[in-house]
């Protein structure tokens, strides 16, 4: 558990865009035995808008 928390740390450090930053959140989510997840975050600049990455299904 704790190796695949700091595998998870470090591929969040490197992560350089939602892509890298979504495969991260699925890796550390199938190695805690998660079927789904959902990562909300707002995005930068005007508006502030809220973004979301997620592996569960669009419906």
């Amino acid at each position: 558990m704790q190796d695949a928390f700091h595998r998870f740390v470090e591929q969040i450090a490197n992560s350089a865009d939602a892509t890298d930053l979504r495969n991260a959140l699925g890796e550390i989510a199938s190695s805690l035995d998660l079927p789904s997840f959902a990562y909300f975050f707002p995005s930068s600049g005007k508006g502030r808008n809220v973004r979301l990455i997620s592996t569960y299904p669009q419906s």
